[in-house]
């Protein structure tokens, strides 16, 4: 790989081989138990495990049939890039960072059996993660679900949970088993969400909204939304799930499906 490309970083050669660049001195031996990438076939799931390091993925890369897992470990958060990636038919999540950072720039993600891009962050891991997704689509989550799979209607394009911060700029969402975006709240942790520019085009399931924020479980979650739009068929709207732990501001919005629950404005040159 060039020298230009940054230590830790992961480029595709010709199929099925990946080329990875580690930093000088850095022995392949001693942090085999922090990077790796697995294929199980049909014996599991295949994967890309970013464990308490750092993963650079430079498009365009096409994975298929192969999950994003980040974790913790040795006492460091993990860390995603993904610029220019196609992430599809994934077996579980598109990609899922526990306690971590997952960065997503003009990615697609297509068709997996659970959320396209899910973080959470436990009740003893590290205070906050960060999720920031700009320019991407997401799409059909909950594949399996769509072809007739009786599970509950909570299938997500994206979804942050209690610890996570999620930062969304010019994202396109359609097609979930469940509202296209649903961030929540959990473990005590108190978590901001901020969409710019956000489309939801409408979940494929009966019911659902294209954006829905909060939850029952403990820890509370403010959500600003500016321009952002829902244009399902039908309708789909904007829903404030419990108002008491989480705060909904908007700005220049338009849900064609309304709104429902406690929904304030806000504005973008002082959110407070």
């Amino acid at each position: 790989m060039g020298h230009s490309r940054p230590a830790g970083s992961l480029r595709r050669q010709a199929a099925p081989s990946l080329s990875v660049k580690l930093g000088a001195g850095v022995s392949v031996q001693a942090n085999r138990a922090v990077l790796k990438a697995n294929w199980l076939g049909a014996a599991g799931i295949s994967r890309m495990q970013v464990i308490g390091t750092d993963l650079v993925l430079e498009g365009p890369i096409t994975t298929d049939g192969c999950y994003f897992n980040g974790a913790a470990g040795g006492g460091r958060p993990p860390r995603l890039w993904c610029m220019g990636t196609r992430i599809l038919r994934s077996p579980v999540a598109g990609v899922e960072m526990v306690a971590g950072d997952a960065y997503l720039q003009n990615c697609f993600v297509h068709s997996p059996v659970n959320d396209c891009f899910n973080c959470f962050v436990g009740p003893t891991a590290p205070a906050h993660g960060m999720m920031l997704a700009i320019g991407c689509t997401f799409t059909m989550a909950g594949a399996t679900d769509h072809q007739g799979t009786a599970v509950s209607q909570n299938r997500n394009a994206t979804s942050a949970h209690g610890g996570h911060h999620h930062i969304s700029y010019g994202c396109t969402y359609r097609n979930s088993h469940g509202p296209d975006v649903a961030d929540g709240s959990t473990n005590g942790h108190a978590s901001v969400s901020w969409f710019v520019g956000a489309k939801s085009e409408g979940p494929r399931t009966a019911g659902n909204d294209a954006f829905a924020f909060g939850s029952a479980s403990t820890g509370t979650r403010t959500v600003f939304m500016d321009t952002c739009v829902a244009t399902g068929t039908p309708a789909r709207g904007l829903w404030n799930v419990n108002p008491v732990n989480t705060t909904v501001k908007t700005h220049a919005c338009t849900f064609n499906g309304g709104t429902s629950g406690t929904i304030g404005t806000y504005d973008p040159t002082a959110p407070a």
